[in-house]
C-alpha cells in the first residue's frame, strides 16, 4: 500500500519515511514468499510424490486457473475504475494476460512454472550442492534480461533460488537455524541488515542488494516463523496463513479503494491510511473466505477441478 500512496502523489510530506518503508518491506518480503512456496510445495506434492501425483495435476489446472480469474477480475475493476487508479489499462494488456503476467498476479504466473519445474529438478541424480549452484547461476542470470519484454523471463528466473531454499528447508529434517545460537546470530545478521535498508541507500550492487542482503533477512523471518509455529500458540496467526491465497488476490484491489476513499474522505494522516488500509486488505479477505466457505463457493474460485469432479458424480450417482 505504501508504494500506491506514494506513487500516487499522496502525503507527499511523508514521502521520506514512505520511500524508507518502502526499501525495507521490498528487500525481503518476496525472497521470503518464494522460500515458504518452496517449502510447502515440496511438503505437499514431493514428499511420497508417487501418491500425490495426482494432486499435483490437479494444483497446476488449479493454479492456473485462479491466474487467469482473478487478472481478469482485476483488469476489469481497473478498466472501470481507471479514473480513479494510478495505473491505466487497455484491452490489449487483458489479451496479453497468457503471457504477460499483471501485478500482482505475476507470483502466480510464475508458481506455475516453478512447479512443474522444480517438480522434475528435485529428482535430478546430482549432488545437492551442484543444484544449488546451478539454480543460483541461473537467477543470477535472470538480471540480465530486459524486465519490458512481454513475456517475463527476469521474474522466472531471479527467484528461482529463494524457491529452492524453501525446498531443501523442506528435504532436511532440521532447520538451518534449529540451534538457538544460530537462531539468534541470524535473527540479529537479518534485523542488522533489515534497518540498513531502511534507513540507507545501499549500493546497486546485485551480490549484495539481490542476494546477499535479501537471503539474509529472509532466512531469519523464516526462522522466527518455524519457530512461532512450533510453539503451537498463534492460532490467529495460523489461521492468517491458511487463508494466505484469498488475502493475495483479493488486498490490492482493496487497499488501492480503501486508499482513494479515506484521501477523498479527508483522511490527512499517513499512518491512518497506511494502517486502516493494512487492516481492511486483511480483514475483508478473510471475511469474504469465511463467507465463500459457508456458501460453499469456494471450488467455484479456487479448485474447479473438484467443482468439476462434483459436477461429475451427479451426473453418475451410481459411482
Amino acid at each position: 500500500m505504501e508504494m500506491g500512496m506514494r506513487s500516487s502523489g499522496s502525503f507527499l510530506e511523508n514521502l521520506g519515511a514512505l520511500s524508507a518503508l518502502e526499501r525495507g518491506i521490498y528487500s525481503f518480503h518476496m525472497p521470503l514468499f518464494w522460500m515458504l512456496a518452496g517449502y510447502t510445495f515440496y511438503l505437499a506434492y514431493c514428499k511420497r510424490r508417487e501418491e500425490k501425483a495426482k494432486s499435483f495435476k490437479k494444483q497446476l489446472i488449479n493454479t492456473a486457473y485462479v491466474y487467469f480469474l482473478f487478472s481478469a477480475l482485476q483488469w476489469a475493476m481497473q478498466y472501470v475504475a481507471s479514473d480513479y487508479t494510478n495505473t491505466k489499462v487497455t484491452v490489449g494488456d487483458l489479451l496479453l494476460i497468457p503471457i504477460r503476467p499483471m501485478s500482482p498476479f505475476w507470483f502466480t504466473f510464475v508458481l506455475f512454472f516453478y512447479y512443474i519445474i522444480f517438480y522434475f529438478f528435485v529428482r535430478l541424480k546430482l549432488p545437492e550442492y551442484g543444484k544449488v549452484l546451478i539454480v543460483a547461476a541461473v537467477s543470477a542470470l535472470g538480471n540480465y534480461f530486459d524486465p519490458d519484454i512481454p513475456f517475463p523471463v527476469r521474474l522466472l528466473l531471479i527467484h528461482m533460488l529463494f524457491f529452492y531454499l524453501g525446498i531443501l528447508f523442506a528435504r532436511s529434517k532440521k532447520m538451518i537455524a534449529d540451534s538457538n545460537s544460530t537462531f539468534i546470530v541470524l535473527t540479529i545478521s537479518g534485523a542488522a541488515l533489515l534497518f540498513t535498508q531502511i534507513l540507507f541507500e545501499v549500493p546497486d550492487i546485485p551480490v549484495v542488494k539481490d542476494l546477499i542482503f535479501p537471503t539474509v533477512i529472509a532466512l531469519a523471518f523464516f526462522n522466527l516463523f518455524y519457530k512461532v509455529s512450533s510453539l503451537g500458540r498463534f492460532r490467529p496467526l495460523c489461521y492468517v496463513g491458511s487463508r494466505s491465497l484469498e488475502i493475495y488476490v483479493i488486498h490490492c484491489m482493496l487497499t488501492s479503494a480503501m486508499r482513494s476513499v479515506l484521501v477523498k474522505l479527508g483522511a490527512d494522516s499517513c499512518a491512518v491510511v497506511l494502517l486502516a488500509g493494512t487492516f481492511v486488505g486483511v480483514a475483508a479477505p478473510l471475511l469474504w473466505a469465511f463467507l465463500i466457505r459457508r456458501l460453499k463457493l469456494y471450488d467455484l474460485f479456487f479448485c474447479p477441478v473438484n467443482l468439476f469432479s462434483k459436477k461429475q458424480n451427479n451426473k453418475n450417482p451410481s459411482l
